[in-house]
């Protein structure tokens, strides 16, 4: 179901029987999204948003010249608790000796990995009837080359926050380098005693090579998922309840951008929906699971469109989705398009289809019905994303967005779909992890040759590429 102000509704319109007059040269699909895109955001009448000040944290170039790896493919990852660089040309490195690194993630230059590592949590004490967790996670960073390694939010910070009295103590959650500098964006958990995530809904920023440490966002005052504009000078925030952006610098704070109803889990933790930024940082793009998405009568996912200049967003179209656990929906990086999965046939079969539609959810395209279908990424120029699915084993395929025609790259040997992670490094190139008995981390490019970066012992290994 489609919603529309009437001029908007006019405008697609138009767009679309414009983008039917153009050249053959250009898919009339291409075009399409394109129109769509522009037209939604030309409906909110969206306007460039006022450039960073100077002095501001958000865009500080790196304190210290480049290192010797900038400017090729960088990828970190985790390997037997530690940090390992691999730097295209087939150079691999063991960055870290801790054996206790859980999760990282590598600035855009490629110079600096940051880093969690599990460590003793000190509130932790067996002999209560209620144990609180056993470790917390401290951040830490290390250089490109190894030669310094330090902790950025270590066990005394984290002992310092306040919390409620008891076993209660802070651990750090998630975390993201800001575009163009080698400042980092983490967020908190507050660890307690019994089972659930309780997250403290905060944003601070610290800069990895001064150690300069600002609160952006306190405690309740952000939400569960936040995401850096494309040029770093703004980060978007999402509760389980609404939207909200907020300049880098601390200034021009917008809350409520939308507000919906908390969507169900059936799990010990909230829900904040991930956030889509268009490629000029003057609006964001939301899907909204319905509340209850194992409800009966198939509940659809909105389509939320929040311009950044004042003009109210609006709820562009919704989708049929399947539960949110099962795969949320993807945008394309230009915010033109979207992947979900759909269910079909009788309530409770399992069934899905992959879905490739306009991001208002118009001219939808059913692409493959498989149980165990799944959407791994968009490519970085929206032309093309990959796919995932069960054939007499697992298969992977990359599709055409224009009309979804597809080409099978790979029989790999997973046992599961929903096991694979992929992130593309460029317009013809990914990295492919796949986890199981045998988990391997490649480089792959768009016919299907592959270079096989590193090996585990272990599934659920972390990783993450420059630039």
């Amino acid at each position: 179901m489609l919603k529309f102000k009437p001029s908007q509704f006019l405008a697609i319109l138009f767009s679309l029987l414009l983008a039917a007059c153009m050249p053959g040269n250009v898919s009339t699909a291409d075009q399409v999204a394109t129109s769509v895109a522009a037209t939604l955001e030309a409906g909110g009448q969206p306007v460039p948003t006022a450039g960073p000040t100077l002095g501001e944290v958000a865009t500080q170039a790196p304190t210290e010249p480049a290192c010797a790896n900038a400017g090729l493919i960088n990828v970190a990852y985790v390997k037997d608790g530690d940090v390992w660089l691999w730097v295209e040309g087939g150079m691999r490195t063991q960055l870290t000796a801790f054996g206790d690194v859980l999760d990282l993630a590598i600035s855009e230059d490629g110079c600096r990995i940051a880093y969690t590592r599990s460590l003793p949590n000190p509130m932790h004490d067996p002999s209560v009837e209620f144990v609180a967790p056993e470790t917390l996670s401290e951040l830490w960073v290390v250089s490109s080359d190894g030669a310094t390694s330090h902790a950025l939010v270590d066990t005394a910070y984290l002992a310092a926050q306040p919390v409620p009295a008891g076993d209660n103590i802070v651990s750090v959650s998630r975390f993201e380098f800001q575009p163009r500098s080698h400042t980092l964006a983490f967020n908190t958990q507050m660890l307690h005693p019994g089972v659930g995530l309780t997250l403290r809904n905060d944003i601070n920023l610290i800069n990895v090579d001064s150690a300069e440490l600002v609160t952006l966002l306190g405690v309740e005052q952000a939400g569960g998922n936040f995401a850096f504009s494309p040029d770093g000078s703004q980060v978007a925030f999402s509760t389980p309840t609404s939207v909200g952006v907020i300049n880098t610098d601390g200034s021009f704070l917008r809350r409520d951008l939308i507000t919906y109803p908390m969507v169900i889990t059936y799990s010990e933790y909230l829900y904040s929906p991930p956030l889509a930024w268009s490629a000029d940082g003057n609006s964001l793009m939301v899907a909204i699971p319905p509340a209850d998405g194992l409800a009966e009568g198939a509940p659809e996912t909105a389509l939320w469109w929040i311009p950044l200049d004042g003009t109210p967003a609006f709820e562009a179209g919704s989708v049929q989705a399947a539960f949110f656990v099962m795969g949320e929906v993807a945008f394309s990086p230009d915010a033109g398009r979207i992947a979900y999965l759909r269910p079909i046939g009788d309530p409770g079969s399992g069934m899905n289809e992959l879905v490739v539609a306009l991001s208002d959810g118009s001219n939808e395209s059913p692409v493959i019905s498989d149980p165990q279908a799944y959407f791994l990424a968009w490519s970085p120029d929206n032309s093309r994303y990959l796919y995932a699915y069960m054939d007499s084993g697992l298969r992977l395929a990359l599709a055409t967005a224009a009309d979804s025609s597809t080409t099978l790259l790979a029989s790999l040997a997973g046992s599961s779909p929903f096991a694979l992670r992929a992130e593309w490094v460029d317009a013809s190139r990914f990295l492919l992890l796949e986890q199981g008995e045998a988990t391997r981390l490649s480089l792959m490019d768009a016919t299907g040759l592959a270079e096989v970066i590193d090996t585990f012992a272990t599934p659920f290994v972390s990783f993450a590429a420059a630039p």
